[in-house]
């Protein structure tokens, strides 16, 4: 089975690619094809810019998603921390 890696775009990239769109009139394909990226990929960035309202709403993501892993990675480590810690003065 091949292994596919995903791109990550910058927030830069992804405004900057939007406003072509949006303040220089290209269409969403027209944008799209030169820079590599396909047209639906443009189209949800194009979406998620006029949704929110702001150019943070990737970063916002990106920081929430970060935050929500590393909470629950925390979670996990003090879960076994406080089964080590019971199972060594619980006398077993």
């Amino acid at each position: 089975m091949i292994q596919t890696t995903r791109k990550n775009y910058s927030k830069e990239f992804k405004v900057e690619s939007v406003k072509l769109v949006t303040e220089q009139g290209y269409s969403i394909s027209q944008a799209a094809r030169p820079l590599g990226i396909h047209k639906s990929t443009l189209c949800n960035w194009k979406n998620t810019i006029s949704n929110k309202g702001e150019d943070d709403s990737f970063l916002v993501k990106v920081i929430s998603a970060r935050k929500i892993l590393r909470l629950k990675h925390y979670k996990k480590s003090w879960k076994r921390l406080k089964e080590a810690l019971l199972l060594k003065y619980s006398g077993c």
